[in-house]
């Protein structure tokens, strides 16, 4: 893998590194290449999360999954409070859901 890092850094100008990166898988995961941080509801291992959120937080967004941080710490007290995914239960999903008004 750390022969794709370095093709890449000899390919791609450091300007726009960052940004092709953060849009193509395979270099993303380069990108993020580490062992920091671990994401909870998809299991992928990280140098750090991306930036996000609507104040722009730094280490919020996972590069695999998007998840967010209150998506990370729903998914830990689920996993580790409920019997959620040990038994075969029936959930009520209730949220304010995006609607673009195209069916």
């Amino acid at each position: 893998m750390s022969y794709i890092r370095d093709l890449a850094k000899q390919i791609l100008p450091k300007q726009i590194l960052p940004t092709v990166i953060h849009f193509t898988g395979e270099l993303q995961s380069i990108w993020y290449a580490g062992q920091q941080y671990t994401c909870p509801c998809c299991g992928g291992v990280f140098r750090k999360f991306r930036t996000g959120g609507v104040n722009k937080r730094q280490n919020a967004v996972c590069p695999k999954c998007n998840s967010l941080e209150r998506h990370r710490l729903l998914w830990m007290y689920l996993k580790n409070k409920t019997n959620l995914f040990v038994k075969d239960l029936r959930v009520l999903h209730i949220c304010p859901e995006f609607f673009s008004g195209k069916h």
